[in-house]
């Protein structure tokens, strides 16, 4: 729980610099969102795990920070 509390102040880090277009911002995105598909795995202690609305976000900002990052 304390790790999620930083994650997602993270996120929230993440997103200001992403709105002030800080060069770091997609890194740290991308990071994040690792963190958070990990997580999931790892909450829920196998491998075939319920796909949470987490886990969805985390793979859609993945994949749109991914792509930022490969145009950029």
């Amino acid at each position: 729980m304390i790790l999620g509390a930083l994650a997602a102040l993270a996120f929230a880090v993440a997103f200001w610099a992403l709105a002030t277009r800080r060069s770091w911002a997609g890194s740290l995105l991308i990071g994040l969102a690792l963190f958070d598909i990990t997580g999931e795995f790892v909450a829920q202690g196998r491998v075939d795990i319920e796909i949470t609305l987490s886990f969805i976000i985390a793979v859609a900002l993945l994949a749109l920070a991914l792509q930022r990052s490969r145009t950029t």
